[in-house]
């Protein structure tokens, strides 16, 4: 099954880690607030010291957590991969964010959070998993990611996303079955690129607006792979893009 089976609508809204314009990125308050007003949230993972998947974007503690405030906990440094999961859990990372509205203290989600979240909900994820290439247990993010994944049955729910291409290829030789999508910094000439993205069997392609190019996304949606475009907060532009053909739009502003 394609993911973007899963939707009515042609184009698609993707609340870009949750309703991030609003809402503290990544964590609950923003994906819940993101529901109603996006076709799918889209999120990001990395892996925590003792393997753990977490929803968090950056690889260091400081922009949107309170890891300042920890002493004892800034003692090892600010980096995730060098904190336990259970250490992460002390954190908030909502106080940073300046907000109108009044909400509860946020805390780091795990992967098993927002997957039970989303069954629960009956909305869709693209869970993008970040680069951890410099770390030596980085390729057990993947193992990790599709067990978690496989054990709340959410396989047809996701789409697995990266701009490491080889996560891609690991998890389609783990896991079939499972939608992935290439992120690319840069796009190359459209004979390359369609060849390639065939290789990798990805069901979309996503890149920045900069790059979109006409030719090649109607290149790519006659071999049915779509292509998806971040991160635009201008409305204005998202119509002009769907015209084109661009399948999903990513978001902070819904």
């Amino acid at each position: 099954m394609n993911f973007f089976d899963n939707f009515t609508n042609y184009n698609l809204i993707a609340a870009h880690r949750g309703y991030s314009f609003k809402y503290p990125e990544n964590s609950m308050i923003a994906f819940k607030k993101s529901i109603f007003k996006s076709d799918f949230i889209e999120c990001d993972i990395r892996l925590t010291k003792d393997g753990i998947p977490i929803i968090f974007h950056d690889d260091d503690l400081y922009r949107t957590s309170n890891i300042r405030e920890k002493k004892d906990l800034l003692k090892k440094g600010f980096l995730v991969k060098d904190f336990l999961y259970d250490e992460l859990l002390e954190l908030d990372i909502s106080s940073w964010f300046s907000s109108d509205e009044n909400f509860s203290i946020q805390y780091i989600l795990s992967l098993d959070d927002i997957l039970k979240f989303a069954i629960s909900n009956n909305i869709y994820l693209n869970l993008e998993i970040k680069d951890m290439s410099s770390i030596d247990y980085d390729f057990d993010i993947v193992v990790k990611i599709l067990d978690i994944i496989e054990k709340n049955s959410c396989q047809n729910r996701v789409l697995i996303s990266s701009f490491n291409h080889n996560y891609l290829k690991r998890v389609k030789s783990i896991n079939p079955i499972i939608n992935i999508a290439a992120l690319d910094y840069e796009v190359y000439s459209s004979s390359d690129i369609l060849a390639y993205l065939k290789s990798l069997d990805v069901v979309s392609y996503h890149i920045d607006f900069s790059l979109v190019n006409k030719t090649l996304v109607n290149e790519l949606l006659e071999n049915n792979i779509f292509t998806n475009v971040y991160t635009i907060n201008d409305k204005s532009i998202r119509k002009d893009l769907f015209n084109i053909g661009i399948k999903s739009i990513f978001t902070d502003i819904l």
